[in-house]
């Protein structure tokens, strides 16, 4: 708690969680954290919730939980427990660990103690987020949109991409949120990159390799040719072969 608490906002803790290291040869877990790299350095989908630091935190916030449940504690410092607990497994997108947290602080917590309203806001966002980019229920997540009454001109627009599948919007939405609503949007990233390939390769014969890499949400051409995307590269090694012309058929007599 200590760790997370020191953090000044979603990105400082993203940035900490990409720096973590274990020394070598410890018997137990000795956390540094190395000179913070720039925010223009981090990608939030490096992080790997599969390291052993992050799984001795995470498994430590999970006992934490599980020992608020079980003594039906329901208080302040309960309350603060989850507050951090979300924010924290939301930038290592461990929805098994956020996902429970949030329906408890929202419908069970938030009844006893009731979160400050920027704050109601701020997780009713998340779980919105959830519903929409993870679980793809779009009608569900409009439903928790109204009921929380949440008036976010961002969150709007976010919904309205997912619905019409504008891949343009949702990428420029993404660009503009913080660390903890950009790792939520992320369970939805292949999804649309999917879709604006498809597009692309229903509409253009070539394309520039910069055009392809943004619509594919700043993916780079090595990791979209990784990905088992088999365009070919032109002689100018700028420009992108997406499908030949069909020959035209012959005239007859």
């Amino acid at each position: 708690m200590k760790f997370c608490a020191g953090a000044k906002g979603a990105d400082d803790l993203e940035q900490q969680f990409s720096a973590l290291a274990i020394q070598e040869g410890s018997q137990s877990a000795n956390f540094q954290i190395p000179k913070l790299k720039s925010k223009t350095q981090i990608d939030p989908s490096s992080l790997d919730s599969t390291a052993p630091e992050l799984q001795i935190i995470q498994s430590s916030m999970r006992k934490l939980r599980e020992a608020i449940v079980s003594s039906q504690r329901k208080d302040h410092f309960a309350q603060r427990v989850y507050v951090f607990m979300i924010r924290a497994t939301i930038l290592v997108k461990s929805w098994e660990s956020y996902h429970p947290a949030l329906i408890y602080l929202l419908r069970v917590i938030n009844r006893q103690v009731p979160l400050p309203d920027h704050e109601l806001n701020e997780f009713a966002i998340y779980q919105v987020l959830d519903l929409a980019c993870r679980q793809y229920n779009l009608g569900e997540a409009f439903r928790v949109h109204c009921a929380y009454r949440i008036d976010d001109p961002r969150l709007k627009k976010i919904l309205k991409s997912l619905t019409m599948m504008d891949w343009v919007t949702f990428w420029s939405a993404r660009n503009r949120v913080d660390g903890y609503q950009r790792c939520l949007m992320s369970w939805a990233d292949e999804t649309m990159r999917l879709h604006a390939l498809k597009c692309i390769a229903k509409t253009y014969f070539t394309a520039e390799m910069s055009f392809i890499e943004n619509a594919a949400g700043g993916k780079s051409w090595d990791e979209l040719v990784q990905g088992g995307l088999g365009w070919e590269v032109m002689d100018d090694g700028k420009t992108i072969r997406i499908r030949k012309p069909k020959a035209k058929a012959a005239p007859h007599g």
